[in-house]
């Protein structure tokens, strides 16, 4: 069976309070317990500020594809004032959406939501039969409207109550709740599955350190009475305040009330003047803010007694996760509490502030009740879990199914969606008004893709290609994904642009650098689809900080997002770049780590990056993937330029000539191009032959050693300074030099190396791991920042030269680009087996 469930409970403002996480809970429970039964999760997209948070709890439970978000325009909430039209198109949405799935039932964990926020579960049926259940928590506004209703809302509640009173099933999350679903809702199917509550309540360990700080941190100045949980009036918190205040002085003095809560600063107030008019001093009640699960969990272990005394409830969930988490607890003896505590003696009258008071005393001052709390807490816990919940739940929706009978779908094409939504707006004035708008919804909740897309995001090089080591990456890694993308994928070739948000295909690129015609018309914005894979490939540290929410809002809709991290450079050795540089590199660095992977271009890389996400990474919801893969040498496959200079035959002789150190990088001062031409000079001042040749245009505060270079007497003769040549002459500029020199003092791989090692080519190295990492002992090292340093290992390098011993760099393996797009691949998440 097939089953959907709607989360928008967990997306809502309720996401804070007990449905939300009931309906985490129990959608968690169902997914873990499924068997055979085919899960899907359906997320309203209106409600952007709770999907990541599903996506990240349900990763290790669903398959990414089963998670499904829908769109529509907004706002469609029932207190904006003309959003009715919207709503009819919301609902024609979801209907189509929901059709879409084919689901056998359709799970809606929360129908009592929209009044002020843009929820919406309204939908037509027509001849499919799907079986609807929702979840009944209370009954409380049905039954008494004038205290739990405003006279603007009472209309849309009942107009709610409507649709649960024509479900097929209701799953109540008490038998309490369960008896007076019966009595008010008779013609509905009701089961009870009650309740369970977040794994983040248990009993911690905590130490004398830990305890102490949590105490500091919260303002707890001595023991604690504890109340947890709404601050309306029939949580009954005044009668707290009452009960309190008739204990004896010496018990207030080794007592505090603290309460969490989130509740306005109206109500908040009030409750602060009430607790004033009973006589509790300011140092006798704290009341704190809402507080994290996290907090709240340590609140329960650390207080000495657990005081609920509600009026009414549809369970009763605080009285249970403080039991979960080894408080003694006492509660009121009315409504669904009995059924959570399991004990009498543990219940008093919250209608009687002295029976309230002779309970929670008795809690505090004998030793052998509160032990007979604790004992009862930790046995009555056990009862509850979200799996017990869910396999009722499911033995529920499967017996219901049987007598509902065969589901009929109907499969619709994206012409008659985009028909049946528009002809359910009322009006042809909103028709025309809105037709934009709802294209936009459909075309994000029904993305028309004949297949799963690969987006690679070539940045620069739609723009302006530099010719530098990353752009060559970036060029080779494209054209290899292109000739051979994954089984089920389409590769797409996208760029942003610093001030226009979103992406673009890079239709014109494509066809003017590849010869392929992807079928458009020129660079129009993207589209995507749940099963879609996104890859930073070229390094824009000034673009993606300001593309950051269209990233986001591609990763809510399911897209998972992986970047290219090719060094930490900037973070390790700001000293070597400009401020600007620093900065954006931060935010670059900061806005990619929100999302699913970083790979980098060595374990090197992936190790900085480690440290760094440890350090200075932002909060994640779930573990950050990170990998890496290594580059490919063979130039020839990297979309390789041509043409070659007059004088390059003559430099090529002098080269071939002559013992030729080539430094192939842009010249920047982490490179160490100085202190290599200051070691060379050493040797030519000792009468050594040997010639030095830079390949690189020139780059950061390199203005001096650039003019240097420009006038030196040995500029063309034994120094050889070469910019912006092309693959082809640097091909036979490789094969013509003697040894590859590579004195960076750090590097994200060092593709000199390989290509180096491709042409034979022995390697003269700075000893750093990144190197050590990719040519092993295959090359000749140095340590040192002084040139006499660099000097004495070339020279010591030469001597081994003419004797035909330095160290050969065969045993490295040289990918070829190919291999390292394959390599990459493996580090995505493809789904290779899609159609």
């Amino acid at each position: 069976m097939r089953i959907v469930i709607d989360m928008q409970g967990a997306l809502t403002q309720s996401r804070f309070r007990g449905i939300g996480r009931y309906t985490m809970g129990l959608a968690k429970g169902i997914a873990r317990n499924r068997k055979d039964h085919d899960i899907h999760l359906a997320l309203n997209g209106m409600l952007p500020e709770g999907i990541e948070l599903i996506r990240a709890e349900f990763a290790d439970i669903l398959p990414h594809e089963n998670i499904h978000v829908w769109h529509s325009i907004c706002p469609v909430a029932h207190a904006t004032p003309d959003s009715a039209s919207n709503r009819e198109i919301a609902s024609a949405i979801y209907s189509q959406f929901i059709a879409s799935l084919e689901p056998d039932a359709l799970l809606i964990c929360s129908m009592m939501e929209g009044w002020k926020e843009d929820f919406c579960c309204d939908f037509t049926l027509g001849d499919s039969n799907l079986l609807v259940a929702g979840v009944a928590y209370d009954f409380m506004p049905y039954k008494q409207p004038q205290k739990h209703l405003a006279a603007i809302n009472t209309p849309w509640y009942f107009g709610q109550f409507k649709k649960l009173s024509n479900m097929d099933l209701l799953l109540s999350i008490s038998d309490y709740t369960n008896e007076e679903a019966q009595a008010y809702i008779p013609d509905v199917q009701c089961v009870s599955i009650s309740s369970a509550c977040n794994d983040v309540f248990s009993h911690l360990a905590l130490s004398s350190v830990e305890e102490d700080g949590i105490r500091e941190r919260l303002g707890l100045s001595r023991q604690f009475i504890l109340y947890a949980g709404g601050l309306d009036e029939r949580k009954n918190v005044q009668a707290l305040f009452l009960a309190y205040s008739l204990f004896p002085q010496s018990l207030r003095n080794d007592y505090q009330l603290v309460i969490p809560c989130g509740g306005s600063l109206h109500l908040r107030e009030a409750l602060l003047q009430k607790a004033q008019e009973y006589g509790l001093k300011e140092s006798e009640l704290l009341l704190l803010g809402r507080v994290s699960d996290k907090d709240l969990c340590a609140l329960y272990n650390l207080c000495e007694l657990f005081v609920f005394p509600s009026l009414e409830e549809g369970f009763g969930l605080p009285v249970l996760e403080a039991m979960r988490c080894g408080a003694a607890v006492i509660c009121s003896n009315t409504t669904s509490l009995p059924e959570v505590i399991g004990l009498p003696e543990a219940m008093f009258d919250p209608q009687e502030p002295q029976s309230i008071a002779a309970k929670m005393i008795q809690a505090l001052m004998d030793k052998g009740f509160r032990q007979q709390l604790l004992e009862n807490g930790a046995s009555r816990q056990a009862l509850f879990s979200w799996d017990i919940s869910a396999r009722r739940a499911l033995k529920a929706l499967e017996e219901a199914s049987r007598k509902k009978g065969k589901v009929l779908w109907v499969p619709m094409t994206d012409e008659q969606r985009l028909h049946a939504v528009c002809g359910s707006i009322s009006g042809i004035s909103q028709r025309l008004e809105n037709i934009t708008a709802i294209a936009d919804s459909l075309a994000r909740t029904f993305p028309i893709l004949k297949k799963k897309q690969l987006l690679v995001d070539i940045g620069n090089l739609v723009i302006f290609d530099a010719r530098t080591g990353i752009q060559r990456v970036t060029r080779s890694i494209a054209a290899q994904l292109l000739a051979s993308p994954p089984t089920g994928y389409e590769v797409r070739l996208v760029y942003a642009q610093l001030n226009s948000p979103g992406y673009l295909y890079a239709h014109d690129y494509l066809l003017h650098s590849f010869g392929i015609d992807d079928g458009l018309d020129a660079d129009i914005p993207i589209d995507w689809s749940n099963d879609d894979i996104f890859i930073g490939l070229d390094l824009q540290p000034h673009i993606i900080p300001n593309q950051l929410p269209y990233l986001r809002r591609m990763h809510r809709d399911g897209v998972r997002l992986f970047f290219i991290v090719y060094d930490l450079i900037p973070i390790r050795f700001p000293q070597y770049c400009n401020d600007n540089t620093v900065f954006s590199f931060s935010s670059w660095l900061k806005a990619i780590s929100e999302f699913d992977g970083l790979i980098g271009i060595s374990q090197a890389v992936v190790s900085d990056v480690e440290k760094w996400l440890k350090n200075k990474g932002v909060p994640r919801l779930h573990p950050m993937s990170l990998s890496f893969f290594y580059l490919g040498a063979d130039i020839e496959s990297s979309q390789p330029t041509s043409g070659m200079p007059a004088d390059a035959s003559a430099v090529l002789e002098s080269l071939s000539s002559t013992p030729s150190i080539l430094m192939v990088s842009t010249i920047e001062p982490r490179k160490q191009q100085k202190q290599s031409l200051d070691a060379v000079e050493l040797l030519w001042a000792k009468g050594v032959d040997v010639n030095l040749v830079l390949v690189g245009k020139s780059g950061w505060k390199m203005e001096e050693f650039e003019k240097r270079l420009k006038i030196h007497p040995e500029l063309g003769r034994r120094l050889f300074w070469l910019q912006g040549i092309s693959d082809e002459y640097l091909e036979k500029v490789y094969n013509a030099s003697a040894a590859v020199l590579m004195a960076s003092e750090d590097e994200g791989f060092g593709l000199a190396i390989v290509e180096g090692a491709r042409h034979g080519k022995p390697l003269i190295l700075r000893d750093i791991p990144v190197f050590r990492e990719i040519a092993g002992d295959n090359a000749f090292y140095f340590k040192g920042l002084q040139s006499e340093e660099l000097a004495m290992a070339l020279e010591n390098w030469l001597k081994l030269y003419r004797a035909g011993t330095v160290p050969v760099s065969a045993g490295i393996r040289c990918l070829t680009w190919k291999e390292s797009a394959v390599m990459l691949l493996t580090r995505l998440p493809l789904t290779l087996n899609a159609d």
